[in-house]
C-alpha cells in the first residue's frame, strides 16, 4: 500500500514538472530520480524502525516466557509504535507486580505452614508424598527423606493406629502411645485438592493432647471450686456445733460424748485440709515469667532435701515463674525421696538441648504399674495411702502453663523417672 502511494505521488510530481518545463526533459528525469531516492530512503528507514520494534517486542515476549519480568522497552518511537511499546511495558509491569505479590504470599504461606505444629502432608494420585512441612518431616523421622515416600506405607510404619483411623475424607480422632510410653491424641483429617490439573489429597494431623489436658484440668478446677464452696459452707457450722458439743460433754463429765465429739473434730479437720489442698489446684494462676537459672534453683532446693545433682556445664536461662517452678521441683523430689530406700539417694540431672532444657528426677523405688502410669497425674488419683492426688496434678498444670511437658516413665533398672521438658 505504501509502495503504491509513493509511485502515485511520484507520477503526480513528474506530471507537474513536465507541464512547467516541457522543453527540459533531463530536468524532469533528475527531479524524478531524486524524489524517488528520497522516498525509497524514507521507506527504508520506516521499514528498519518497524523491524527493530518487532525484534524488541519478540525479545521482550521471550523474556516474559522465561519468567523474566524485569524487561522494559524504549518508548522513544513514532506515535503508533510507541503506543504498542507502551502497552507492552504496562503488561510487563503488571506481570512483575503480580509475580512479586504471589512470591510474597508464597513466602508467608511457607513460613506459616512450616512454623505450625500441625502435620501437613500432600499426596499425589499415586500415593506419593509430594509435600510435607517441617513438623511432618520431624514426626516421620525415617532413615531417608519423607518426601517421595509412599504415604500409606510410611503411615503404617509410624503407627498402625494412625493407619486404621486416618480418613481419606472427613476427620477422626486417634490416640497412640509414643516412644516414651506417653499417650498422644491427634485430630486427623483428609480432603481432596486439585493442584496443577491433577488430583491430590491433603492430610492434616493436629496434636490435641495438650488441649484435651487443658480442658480436662479446667473442668476439674470448676468442679473443685463448686465442691469446695459447698463443703466449706457446711464444715464451718458443723465444726462450731462440734466444739459446742464437746464443751457440753466436758461440763457433764461424759467421757463417751467427749470421745465422739473429738472424733468428729478430727474428721472435720481432715476434711478441711483435704478441701484446702484441692483448692490450691483451682487457685494456680498464670505464670509470672522471669529469667530463671534452673541449676541455681536446684541448688537452692538441695538445701532442703538430700539428693545427688549433676548438670550440664552450659545451661541457659529459661523464662519461667520461679516460685511455681520451685514448687514443682520440691514436689517431685519429695515424692522421689519418699519412694526410694533410705540408703539410695535420688539422682537429679539437668541437660541442655538445642531448643529445650530437661530435668530428670530418678528414684530407686518400685515404680508405678504400667496400666495406671497415665492416670497418676489426674486430680483425686493417688497410689499413696495418705495421698490426696493433688500434687502431680498441680505439677502438670504448672508445667503445661510453661509450654512444657511432664512425663513419668518406669526405668529399665527399676524406679521411676519424672522428666520435665521446658523450652529454652
Amino acid at each position: 500500500m505504501i509502495v503504491l502511494s509513493i509511485l502515485l505521488l511520484n507520477f503526480l510530481l513528474l506530471g507537474s514538472v513536465y507541464l512547467l518545463w516541457p522543453s527540459h526533459p533531463y530536468l524532469l528525469a533528475i527531479v524524478s530520480i531524486g524524489i524517488l531516492i528520497l522516498m525509497l530512503s524514507a521507506l527504508h528507514r520506516e521499514h528498519r524502525r518497524r523491524q527493530q520494534t518487532f525484534k524488541a517486542l519478540k525479545e521482550g515476549l521471550l523474556n516474559l516466557l522465561d519468567n523474566n519480568f524485569s524487561i522494559s522497552l524504549d518508548e522513544h518511537k513514532p506515535k503508533k509504535e510507541n503506543e504498542i511499546v507502551s502497552i507492552f511495558n504496562q503488561v510487563a509491569d503488571k506481570l512483575r507486580y503480580e509475580r512479586q505479590h504471589i512470591y510474597q504470599r508464597e513466602l508467608m504461606l511457607d513460613k506459616v505452614v512450616n512454623q505450625s505444629n500441625i502435620l501437613t502432608i500432600l499426596v499425589n494420585n499415586e500415593g506419593t508424598v509430594v509435600f510435607a512441612n517441617y513438623a511432618a518431616q520431624r514426626f516421620f523421622s525415617l532413615n531417608q527423606a519423607f518426601i517421595g515416600q509412599n504415604w500409606l506405607v510410611a503411615l503404617k510404619d509410624k503407627s498402625p493406629d494412625f493407619y486404621q483411623s486416618l480418613p481419606h475424607q472427613g476427620s477422626a480422632i486417634c490416640s497412640f502411645v509414643d516412644n516414651q510410653h506417653y499417650t498422644q491424641s491427634w485430630h486427623l483429617s483428609g480432603s481432596p485438592l486439585q493442584l496443577h490439573g491433577a488430583q491430590h489429597q491433603l492430610y492434616l494431623l493436629k496434636p490435641i493432647t495438650e488441649e484435651l489436658s487443658r480442658q480436662e484440668l479446667d473442668t476439674w478446677k470448676k468442679a473443685i471450686k463448686v465442691i469446695s464452696h459447698e463443703l466449706n459452707n457446711s464444715i464451718a457450722p458443723i465444726s462450731s456445733l462440734c466444739h459446742s458439743g464437746k464443751l457440753l460433754a466436758e461440763q457433764q463429765h461424759s467421757a463417751n460424748l467427749d470421745r465422739v465429739f473429738s472424733g468428729i473434730s478430727r474428721r472435720i479437720h481432715h476434711l478441711s485440709e483435704f478441701v484446702k489442698g484441692y483448692g490450691e489446684l483451682a487457685r494456680i494462676g498464670q505464670p509470672q515469667l522471669e529469667a530463671v537459672q534452673l541449676n541455681s534453683l536446684l541448688e537452692d532446693v538441695q538445701t532442703l532435701y538430700n539428693f545427688a545433682f549433676t548438670a550440664h556445664v552450659n545451661i541457659r536461662e529459661i523464662q519461667a515463674d520461679k516460685a511455681q517452678m520451685e514448687q514443682v521441683l520440691i514436689n517431685l523430689i519429695k515424692n522421689a525421696i519418699e519412694a526410694s530406700p533410705p540408703d539410695m539417694p535420688v539422682l537429679v540431672s539437668l541437660q541442655q538441648y538445642k531448643h529445650s532444657v530437661q530435668v530428670c528426677i530418678d528414684d530407686n523405688g518400685s515404680g508405678i504399674p504400667e496400666h495406671i502410669l497415665h492416670q497418676v497425674m489426674l486430680p483425686y488419683y493417688t497410689t499413696k495411702p495418705q495421698g490426696t492426688g493433688v500434687g502431680l496434678a498441680i505439677c502438670r498444670n504448672i508445667i503445661d502453663s510453661h509450654k512444657g511437658r511432664l512425663i513419668l516413665k518406669n526405668r529399665q533398672n527399676g524406679g521411676l523417672r519424672a522428666m520435665i521438658e521446658l523450652p529454652s
